[in-house]
C-alpha cells in the first residue's frame, strides 16, 4: 500500500502564514490612510467623482488591511509562541481601527438623520 498525505487545508495554510498576514495588515493600515489623502495635494474647489470614488476604495481597502490585522494577530498569538508580541499589536491596531470606522460610520448616519428630521 502506498502511503498518502493530506494536502493541508486551507485553515492550516492561514495559521501558518498568520504573522505575515498580520505584518501586511500593519504596514498596509500604515500607508492607506496617507495614500487617501493623495489626491487632495492637488486644490480643488469640491470633491469629485474621482475623489470621492478613491476615497472609498481607499477606506475599504483600509477595512479590509484592519480585518488582516486583527485576525492575522489573534492567530499569530495563539499559534506561534515566538512571534506573540507582533501579533498582539496587529490584533490592537487592526480593533482600534475597526472600532475607528463603527463610530465614524455611526457618527454619519447619525448626523444624516438628524438633517433629515431638521434638526442640523
Amino acid at each position: 500500500m502506498s502511503e498518502y498525505t493530506a494536502a493541508p487545508s486551507a485553515l492550516d495554510r492561514l495559521v501558518r502564514a498568520a504573522p505575515v498576514v498580520a505584518l501586511v495588515g500593519l504596514i498596509a493600515l500604515a500607508v492607506l490612510p496617507m495614500l487617501q489623502q493623495l489626491p487632495y495635494l492637488v486644490p480643488v474647489s469640491a470633491a469629485t467623482p474621482f475623489h470621492v470614488g478613491f476615497g472609498s476604495a481607499t477606506g475599504l481597502a483600509t477595512m479590509v488591511a484592519a480585518l488582516a490585522a486583527l485576525i492575522g494577530g489573534v492567530i499569530t498569538v495563539e499559534r506561534h509562541p515566538a512571534r506573540q508580541l507582533i501579533g498582539a499589536g496587529a490584533a490592537l491596531v487592526g480593533a482600534l481601527w475597526l472600532t475607528h470606522f463603527l463610530v465614524t460610520q455611526a457618527s454619519h448616519n447619525a448626523f444624516a438623520l438628524w438633517r433629515q428630521l431638521g434638526i442640523f
